[in-house]
């Protein structure tokens, strides 16, 4: 699968589970996954959300293999801002800096981008629209489980 590919699908994903305002509940779950939702739950609930934000709302979708819990969020504040912000915020849980990379719609670069942190089986990610992006937000944040093989 090419770089480009996998990053288109990492958009389309993120996109719809931002978008699609999709709240599975927790009777389709069994007890393990009931557990893996609650510590998902806590980790978000862990990071502050930054200040002077306009607040979306709260995703969570699962299926049998994956769980995303994502917020979206609007503000003024740069790219740079937003990332060290949850930088710190995320190192000072305990989650490690994994990777970032340059995200484009359908080949349209708005300047977005997305940094990934692990710990444990869970990755956190930061998604930054684009200085360019019209999406009615400026970045994302989600914790996800089994949606990635990353190690």
């Amino acid at each position: 699968m090419t770089k480009h590919l996998k990053i288109l699908m990492l958009l389309v994903f993120l996109s719809l589970v931002v978008l699609s305002g999709c709240e599975n509940s927790a009777t389709s779950l069994d007890a393990d996954k009931i557990k893996i939702k609650e510590a998902l739950e806590n980790e978000f609930n862990l990071i502050q959300m930054m200040p002077n934000v306009i607040k979306g709302k709260k995703n969570f979708l699962n299926n049998s293999i994956s769980m995303v819990l994502s917020e979206r969020y609007t503000t003024k504040n740069s790219y740079e801002e937003i990332i060290n912000y949850y930088d710190e915020q995320l190192k000072e849980h305990g989650w490690q800096f994994y990777k970032e990379e340059k995200l484009t719609d359908w080949g349209r670069d708005y300047g977005g981008k997305s940094v990934r942190y692990k710990k444990g089986d869970f990755v956190a990610i930061v998604q930054y629209a684009g200085e360019k992006a019209d999406y009615g937000w400026t970045y994302g944040f989600a914790i996800t489980w089994g949606l990635y093989e990353e190690k």
